[in-house]
């Protein structure tokens, strides 16, 4: 299904090109940079993946698999640079090592929209919750480790943990469908009739929500 802002941007809208950039910016930088390996390069080919969506907006909008056509420029975009940078002997030697199939392209987008919601998500827990949460998660703290360091008991910290998952689960859990929904409708245009097992996707939606 095309959404209604991609012909606003066909016909030059510059708050749909804004909403480009946020939904698609950080991603595509990501992408990049597992090619590139270099921040600022990765920011300005992101950015020139965007621009050239602009410039090119009245002959290829709408697009049926808006973001697969992002994902693939960006793709491209960074081979192109590779083979700029490097004799064609290096570049022989350098792709294959940092080719990045599809499947792993959307995997990373999946990856990073998924983390923006957690993050998203978290913020509307109380501060403790959203502390507590951190340094188990994302610090690897033990239960014993945060109850030192906050000055709270381990049964508050178990509870902390258990109020923030729960919250999670019960909040993304329509956006975890839509994302899956969405990775498997572009599949399809990528790959044709093969659609990637749901192991591959869903997988790794729960893990990041429930570990």
């Amino acid at each position: 299904m095309i959404e209604e802002w991609q012909y606003e941007l066909k016909l030059g809208n510059e708050k749909a090109l804004q909403r480009v950039f946020s939904e698609y910016y950080t991603t595509l930088c990501s992408i990049v940079f597992q090619y590139v390996k270099d921040n600022q390069i990765s920011e300005s080919i992101a950015e020139d993946v965007i621009f050239n969506l602009w410039e090119k907006r009245e002959k290829i909008l709408p697009l049926e698999s808006f973001r697969s056509y992002l994902l693939r420029m960006a793709r491209n975009k960074s081979i192109d640079y590779l083979r700029s940078q490097h004799s064609t002997l290096e570049i022989n030697d350098i792709i294959p090592h940092r080719l990045i199939s599809d499947e792993d392209i959307f995997e990373t987008y999946i990856s990073i929209e998924l983390q923006q919601l957690i993050d998203q998500k978290l913020k509307e827990l109380s501060t403790q919750c959203q502390r507590v949460f951190y340094l188990s998660r994302y610090e690897n703290l033990s239960y014993h480790e945060i109850s030192l360091q906050l000055g709270i008991s381990e049964n508050t910290v178990k509870y902390h943990i258990k109020t923030a998952l729960a919250y999670l689960r019960k909040e993304l859990s329509p956006y975890i469908l839509s994302l899956l929904v969405a990775v498997l409708s572009a599949e399809r245009t990528v790959y044709g009739d093969r659609i990637l097992s749901p192991i591959t996707t869903s997988s790794c939606y729960l893990l990041r929500v429930t570990i």
